[in-house]
């Protein structure tokens, strides 16, 4: 299985929007859906017939298709623990250190991201999503 590395980037900024993503095994199609069963009904009333029969085939037909699921927030948490890690700024690892041991890790750690480290924690973030939808679709290919 190989999937170009355009797709796997298309596939990551799908599953940052909706939460899951479907590709289609003999297309490399990429069909996003709603993790949440409330905003899954709620997109599915707002598109057209002919895109709805694409949803109800991955529920008649699931074996033709690929999930790939937003990380879980305990892997998103060992996510940022591994960023904080790598940072050789003193000052700035132990600020990041004290947002992810405190109140609302997610929300303190990407504030001080967003003013410390933004283009750093993106390229990191793309490259590890991308290590996880891989190692997630040879988990299925097996």
């Amino acid at each position: 299985m190989n999937i170009p590395k355009s797709i796997m980037q298309e596939i990551a900024s799908e599953i940052h929007t909706f939460g899951n993503c479907y590709v289609n095994k003999a297309t490399l199609e990429i069909i996003s859906f709603p993790k949440d069963a409330y905003d899954r009904e709620e997109f599915l009333s707002g598109i057209e017939d002919e895109e709805k029969e694409i949803y109800k085939d991955i529920e008649k037909n699931p074996q033709n298709y690929y999930l790939i699921e937003q990380m879980s927030s305990f892997e998103g948490y060992e996510l940022m623990e591994k960023f904080t890690e790598q940072i050789s700024d003193d000052r700035i690892r132990e600020k990041l250190e004290q947002a992810l041991n405190g109140k609302n890790p997610f929300a303190n750690f990407k504030h001080i991201v967003k003013q410390e480290r933004s283009k750093e924690w993106y390229a990191f973030e793309e490259i590890e999503v991308i290590k996880y939808m891989e190692n997630e679709l040879k988990r299925q290919f097996k």
